[in-house]
């Protein structure tokens, strides 16, 4: 089924221009009658059909059912603080963390990020993220699209997240504090998870987290990508404590 993101959900008619246009009348070629599912990033659905495609003003219009609240809610609420890492690296960050159910991302302002982003920059790269975790909650048949933060300091970072959450920062100099012994005793229902940019975290940042309550550990004996490194804490944590089991 064809998945579209719109930002208003409710029965009757939606119009569909620009690229989302272009997406369905000329990638994907269809024409009325053909079924849509639309969803509005916050957990609601809805079936449509194509009622009418306009080539000459550009525009789509969908006839849309009533809406419903999908799936309930993932057995864990991720928060992911990924430092600002190069352009591609943080698109692809962004797309597959979605693919993982991640609920928000905290794009944080590292001593060692190599990107520097100036206020206008960051809301413009926010916008950016928001747009790539729509279409990769499209891609994967999410109803929910993750909360995309604008660019903060570390120390602000460290607030995301529900207050009862289990807390973890990863850091190359802990490799021998394995992830399995630092899980909580009992189930977590949300987890924060911390990593750091290319160059890693500074050791003043891990003591900080460490003082926000965060546990310092390591993923392994072998050096990772800062872009690997998140993805695969997300996979880790979230099968440890049952999102992925």
């Amino acid at each position: 089924m064809t998945r579209l993101w719109v930002p208003h959900l409710a029965a009757g008619r939606v119009a569909v221009s620009g690229a989302d246009y272009r997406y369905l009348a000329r990638v994907l070629r269809l024409g009325p009658g053909a079924p849509v599912t639309i969803f509005d990033g916050r957990g609601r659905e809805a079936r449509a059909r194509v009622a009418v495609v306009d080539a000459g003003r550009g525009e789509l219009v969908l006839e849309a059912e009533a809406p419903e609240a999908q799936a309930a809610p993932a057995a864990l609420d991720l928060t992911l603080l990924i430092a600002l890492l190069k352009a591609e690296k943080m698109d692809l960050v962004v797309q597959k963390a979605t693919e993982l159910g991640v609920a928000r991302i905290v794009p944080v302002c590292a001593a060692r990020s190599v990107v520097r982003l100036d206020p206008t920059r960051a809301a413009a790269k926010a916008t950016r993220w928001r747009k790539i975790a729509r279409e990769a909650a499209r891609q994967c048949g999410r109803s929910g699209v993750p909360a995309i933060a604008e660019p903060c300091d570390l120390a602000e970072a460290l607030k995301a997240g529900p207050g009862d959450a289990w807390r973890a920062i990863f850091f190359e100099g802990a490799r021998a504090s394995s992830l399995r012994a630092a899980l909580p005793d009992e189930p977590a229902t949300a987890a924060v998870l911390a990593v750091g940019p290319e160059g890693g975290f500074e050791d003043a940042e891990i003591e900080l987290a460490r003082a926000a309550g965060f546990v310092v550990i390591g993923l392994g004996p072998r050096t990772l990508r800062a872009e690997t490194a998140a993805l695969a804490a997300l996979a880790a944590v979230g099968y440890a404590l049952g999102d992925l089991a």
